[in-house]
């Protein structure tokens, strides 16, 4: 009976063990996807502003949604689900995506003239490539999360399927003890 007992606690920590990896590569996963979707939201959006501002549209809440998005990308964000980063490549990337659209935004407000708008258009290409650095650097991440994941999960996997190779073997030969001492 302690041997059966033993075999339930075995298998019943190889399923616990295996649905640990799932749930935490499943949450991992989804908060690398959220930080490349939120990165691509602050390029797309800030295109839409500069091409708003310059047919002298109200962009107020686009500049305050882009401004909560690059500070969730930078602290992390419960709400939008993002992590707290802490990749030096991103937290480079982030900041200078950061300092780029402060000189941006600040520029948006003080367009008047033909050329200041012309200078935005400068502006917003540079910054454009600022933000596919970040956007890159956010894919970078998930891959080699991914990959680590990956790893671990597959090491799980030979290690459970190891053991159930040493129940099965160890049962084997006690059933056939327990075949011989009978027949003793």
């Amino acid at each position: 009976m302690k041997i059966k007992h033993n075999v339930i606690l075995i298998v019943a920590a190889m399923l616990l063990l295996g649905s640990v990896t799932f749930f935490s590569e499943f949450f991992l996963t989804g908060q690398e996807v959220a930080l490349v979707n939120q990165a691509g939201l602050v390029r797309g959006r800030s295109q839409r502003i500069v091409k708003l501002a310059l047919m002298d549209r109200n962009v107020s809440e686009l500049i305050a949604a882009n401004d909560r998005t690059l500070l969730g990308l930078v602290h992390g964000d419960e709400s939008l689900n993002l992590p707290e980063v802490s990749s030096p490549l991103l937290r480079e990337t982030l900041s200078d995506v950061t300092v780029g659209w402060q000189a941006l935004k600040s520029d948006l407000v003080k367009m008047n003239t033909v050329a200041e708008k012309e200078k935005i258009l400068e502006d917003s290409e540079d910054f454009f490539e600022l933000t596919n650095r970040m956007v890159y650097a956010t894919e970078m991440i998930y891959r080699e999360e991914f990959q680590y994941q990956t790893f671990w999960r597959r090491t799980i996997e030979v290690f459970d399927v190891i053991i159930l190779i040493g129940i099965v073997f160890v049962g084997v030969r006690l059933r056939h003890s327990f075949r011989d001492a009978l027949d003793e």
